[in-house]
């Protein structure tokens, strides 16, 4: 997705490393509205809406939303993952 969406070049091996983290940084700050808001809004206090490169329910939803528009509804519930460090 990223490869021809941001115009990245990542390799496609499964391996979640630093090139992924940054496309995914990338994507969030151009959707940060639609993915990054809601968690702020959410957690207060918290969180916030800046980027995080971690492609979790709301990235994983917009990039679901771009490809196929409608299948996918916005998450009910945003959970924050155990083990997760927050400010």
């Amino acid at each position: 997705f990223f490869n021809s969406y941001l115009g990245t070049s990542l390799v496609l091996d499964g391996i979640f490393d630093q090139a992924m983290f940054d496309a995914v940084w990338q994507f969030q700050s151009m959707f940060q509205i639609d993915v990054l808001n809601t968690w702020s809004e959410e957690f207060p206090g918290v969180l916030d809406n800046r980027p995080t490169g971690y492609l979790y329910q709301t990235t994983k939803w917009k990039i679901n939303s771009i490809m196929c528009p409608g299948y996918e509804a916005f998450p009910d519930q945003l959970i924050i993952a155990p083990g997760t460090t927050v400010r």
